[in-house]
């Protein structure tokens, strides 16, 4: 989440996420791309743009590269999915030219206690390189609202902010 400045952008906020699809429709967190949050001081701040920068090597800070926009949203689930519209100068983009690398959905109905998971991300505490965490799949949570018995999946792998919306 940026907002902007005199010289450009300063980041507000940030999270990860995954590329779904090749025209660029990234799955993350609704909490990385809430319109505001409030810091612990209390101050409120909103957001001008979002951005995405992309992970070209993994020992390498990701690229700013794409300003999104939020396609769907859904903050009982905290899900989102947003798409780039523009390139990092702000020149509008027509995504279905993208062809971008994907990671596949997968079926938590299909997940057992045991299970080995990985985590990818950039959380605050692995510095400005992606970080895999690895785990297993501990248990699941049921939610008031969600249909599904399994609204969240347990783990013992760290996860720590800045994972928000990374693949698991």
């Amino acid at each position: 989440a940026l907002r902007e400045t005199v010289d450009g952008y300063e980041e507000l906020w940030g999270g990860s996420g995954t590329i779904i699809d090749p025209t660029g429709l990234i799955l993350t967190n609704y909490h990385v791309v809430e319109e505001e949050t409030e810091t612990e001081s209390g101050e409120v701040l909103r957001w001008d743009e979002l951005g995405v920068a992309l992970t070209v090597g993994t020992d390498e800070p990701p690229e700013p590269t794409y300003f999104a926009q939020v396609l769907a949203q859904d903050p009982l689930l905290d899900l989102a999915v947003i798409q780039p519209y523009a390139d990092s100068e702000g020149n509008i983009i027509d995504p279905s030219t993208l062809d971008l690398p994907t990671i596949p959905i997968g079926d938590a109905t299909e997940l057992v206690v045991g299970q080995g998971l990985d985590i990818l991300g950039y959380p605050a505490i692995g510095g400005e390189t992606i970080t895999l965490s690895t785990g297993r799949v501990s248990g699941f949570l049921s939610q008031d609202g969600v249909d599904e018995r399994r609204a969240w999946v347990k783990t013992d792998a760290t996860a720590a902010p800045g994972n928000s919306g990374g693949a698991a």
